[in-house]
Protein backbone atom coordinates (compact mmCIF):
# COMPACT_ATOMS: atom_id res chain seq x y z
CA UNK A 1 0.00 0.00 0.00
CA UNK A 2 3.03 2.85 1.00
CA UNK A 3 3.01 5.67 2.48
CA UNK A 4 -0.28 6.98 0.88
CA UNK A 5 -2.83 6.40 3.14
CA UNK A 6 -0.72 7.49 6.37
CA UNK A 7 -0.34 11.23 4.46
CA UNK A 8 -4.11 11.05 3.77
CA UNK A 9 -4.41 10.36 7.30
CA UNK A 10 -2.14 12.65 9.00
CA UNK A 11 -3.51 15.34 6.59
CA UNK A 12 -6.84 14.71 7.59
CA UNK A 13 -5.72 14.65 11.16
CA UNK A 14 -3.94 18.37 11.40
CA UNK A 15 -6.84 19.45 8.59
CA UNK A 16 -9.66 18.50 11.27
CA UNK A 17 -7.70 20.18 14.11
CA UNK A 18 -7.51 23.49 12.36
CA UNK A 19 -10.83 23.65 12.30
CA UNK A 20 -11.48 22.54 15.63
CA UNK A 21 -9.15 25.61 16.46
CA UNK A 22 -10.81 27.79 13.96
CA UNK A 23 -14.26 26.91 15.52
CA UNK A 24 -13.29 27.36 19.06
CA UNK A 25 -11.34 30.21 18.71
CA UNK A 26 -14.02 32.22 16.66
CA UNK A 27 -17.10 31.30 19.17
CA UNK A 28 -15.21 32.87 21.94
CA UNK A 29 -14.21 36.02 19.69
CA UNK A 30 -17.44 36.33 18.97
CA UNK A 31 -19.25 35.63 22.70
CA UNK A 32 -16.23 38.25 24.06
CA UNK A 33 -17.75 40.61 21.44
CA UNK A 34 -21.47 39.91 22.60
CA UNK A 35 -21.27 40.07 25.64
CA UNK A 36 -19.76 43.84 25.52
CA UNK A 37 -22.76 44.94 23.33
CA UNK A 38 -24.81 43.33 26.04
CA UNK A 39 -23.38 45.37 28.67
CA UNK A 40 -23.44 48.94 26.50
CA UNK A 41 -26.76 47.68 26.33
CA UNK A 42 -27.75 48.18 29.70
CA UNK A 43 -25.40 50.63 30.76
CA UNK A 44 -27.55 52.92 28.05
CA UNK A 45 -30.48 51.82 30.07
CA UNK A 46 -29.69 52.78 33.07
CA UNK A 47 -28.88 56.51 31.62
CA UNK A 48 -25.47 57.21 32.55
CA UNK A 49 -23.80 55.62 29.13
CA UNK A 50 -26.07 58.56 27.13
CA UNK A 51 -23.94 61.42 28.33
CA UNK A 52 -20.29 59.77 27.06
CA UNK A 53 -21.23 58.79 23.38
CA UNK A 54 -19.16 56.17 23.43
CA UNK A 55 -18.35 54.01 20.28
CA UNK A 56 -17.91 49.64 20.86
CA UNK A 57 -14.42 49.03 19.40
CA UNK A 58 -14.19 45.70 19.03
CA UNK A 59 -10.34 45.47 19.36
CA UNK A 60 -10.03 48.23 22.67
CA UNK A 61 -12.03 47.19 25.67
CA UNK A 62 -10.79 49.76 27.41
CA UNK A 63 -12.95 52.00 27.01
CA UNK A 64 -15.81 50.29 28.39
CA UNK A 65 -14.11 49.36 31.42
CA UNK A 66 -13.41 53.16 31.91
CA UNK A 67 -17.52 53.94 31.74
CA UNK A 68 -18.59 50.45 33.82
CA UNK A 69 -16.30 51.91 37.09
CA UNK A 70 -17.02 55.46 36.43
CA UNK A 71 -21.14 54.19 36.02
CA UNK A 72 -20.14 51.86 39.11
CA UNK A 73 -18.83 54.85 41.45
CA UNK A 74 -22.44 56.91 40.50
CA UNK A 75 -24.85 53.85 41.00
CA UNK A 76 -27.89 55.09 43.21
CA UNK A 77 -29.17 52.27 45.43
CA UNK A 78 -32.28 51.39 43.43
CA UNK A 79 -29.91 50.93 40.16
CA UNK A 80 -27.09 48.61 42.38
CA UNK A 81 -29.02 45.03 41.75
CA UNK A 82 -29.76 45.52 38.32
CA UNK A 83 -26.18 46.67 38.05
CA UNK A 84 -25.22 42.87 39.55
CA UNK A 85 -27.17 41.05 37.52
CA UNK A 86 -27.47 42.83 34.05
CA UNK A 87 -23.63 44.46 33.47
CA UNK A 88 -21.74 42.83 36.60
CA UNK A 89 -22.13 39.23 34.86
CA UNK A 90 -21.76 39.78 31.26
CA UNK A 91 -18.76 42.12 31.82
CA UNK A 92 -17.05 39.44 34.40
CA UNK A 93 -17.98 36.67 31.62
CA UNK A 94 -16.47 39.16 28.81
CA UNK A 95 -13.55 39.42 30.70
CA UNK A 96 -13.28 35.39 31.62
CA UNK A 97 -13.51 34.49 27.93
CA UNK A 98 -11.52 37.49 26.56
CA UNK A 99 -8.54 36.30 28.77
CA UNK A 100 -9.79 32.28 28.35
CA UNK A 101 -9.20 33.29 24.23
CA UNK A 102 -5.95 34.97 24.94
CA UNK A 103 -4.35 32.77 26.65
CA UNK A 104 -5.37 29.86 23.84
CA UNK A 105 -3.55 31.92 21.46
CA UNK A 106 -0.41 31.24 23.37
CA UNK A 107 -0.63 27.58 23.68
CA UNK A 108 1.93 26.13 20.85
CA UNK A 109 -0.44 23.99 18.50
CA UNK A 110 -2.87 26.76 18.98
CA UNK A 111 -0.65 29.48 18.06
CA UNK A 112 0.79 28.31 14.83
CA UNK A 113 -3.03 27.46 14.18
CA UNK A 114 -4.19 31.15 15.05
CA UNK A 115 -1.10 32.17 12.90
CA UNK A 116 -1.93 30.97 9.84
CA UNK A 117 -5.74 31.65 9.90
CA UNK A 118 -5.04 35.14 10.94
CA UNK A 119 -5.96 35.72 14.20
CA UNK A 120 -4.77 37.56 16.94
CA UNK A 121 -5.09 38.61 20.79
CA UNK A 122 -8.10 40.72 21.80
Amino acid sequence: MGFIPIFITLGGAVMLFMMVVNMTLKTKKNQVFNLQAKVLEELQKIGEQGKMNLKLDPNDTTALKAVYIQVKNNLGEKDKAIFEKEIKKPFQTAKLIKSQYNELLKRKPYSIVARLLGYNAI
